[in-house]
């Protein structure tokens, strides 16, 4: 997969709990010359969807995404993150490698 240089991010909103892994999202995106966007409409123009809360923010980004064809990554500070690739203590590696090109999308009907 290509690089990522621009991903639109989707948190569950409680800021507080996920404050800082944005601040370590931010650092990541960064360091590969990437771009965030924390407001980015369905239509946006964006390469990757990174996904900071749990199986409920997942679920509300696929739906917020649908029909894009965008690879979506969760990083998972919910309690199960069934749907979440990436656990919370490996944000930065797991990122590293998606804003690399480094990731597998696996399409869902």
């Amino acid at each position: 997969m290509p690089s990522v240089s621009r991903a639109a991010v989707v948190t569950h909103g409680r800021t507080r709990n996920v404050e800082g892994a944005i601040e370590r999202l931010r650092a990541v995106a960064e360091a590969a010359g990437g771009e965030l966007d924390f407001d980015a409409e369905p239509d946006a123009d964006v390469d990757l969807v990174v996904v900071v809360g749990g199986d409920g923010t997942m679920l509300r980004a696929l739906a917020r995404f649908r029909g894009r064809e965008l690879p979506v990554i969760g990083v998972n500070f919910g309690r199960i993150g069934f749907l979440a690739a990436i656990p919370a203590d490996e944000l930065e590696s797991g990122l590293r490698r998606a804003f690399a090109g480094e990731y597998v999308s696996v399409s869902l009907p």
